[in-house]
């Protein structure tokens, strides 16, 4: 029981490092390749939708050294993404003279939380919620 937890557990670290590093190489392609191209998905949005791959690949990979356990359940990462958005369209007014609010940065960060959850419970195992 303890090693197909732990198989599970290393496989989940895995899985999490794969995005970490596919979302990166999408974003460093956005950045250079397809951000400037008047697309205007490519100019405001990719970014947006990518944001919650980044922040949840690293936080199940970290978590388990902090709290001992990963996040999947669809409710802590909806919960999550909620504090983020706050964080990154509302507190960003203040502390960056250049961010604005957007109100479809939001619905890209919660499609992009929900893409994460089916990725990962897809390629991972079933999670119990």
């Amino acid at each position: 029981m303890v090693v197909m937890h732990f198989n599970k557990f290393l496989k989940s670290i895995k899985e999490n490092i794969n995005i970490l590093i596919i979302i990166i190489l999408i974003s460093i392609t956005n950045i250079f390749l397809l951000k400037n191209n008047e697309i205007f998905f490519f100019d405001n949005y990719l970014n947006d939708l990518l944001a919650p791959f980044i922040v949840f690949a690293c936080l199940n990979i970290i978590s388990p050294i902090l709290i001992k356990k990963q996040i999947y359940s669809l409710k802590y990462l909806l919960i999550i993404t909620l504090f983020c958005s706050f964080i990154w369209e509302y507190i960003a007014i203040y502390l960056k003279p250049i961010a604005v609010f957007d109100y479809i940065d939001i619905i890209f960060y919660f499609i992009g939380t929900i893409l994460y959850y089916f990725i990962i419970k897809q390629h991972i195992f079933n999670f119990e919620n």
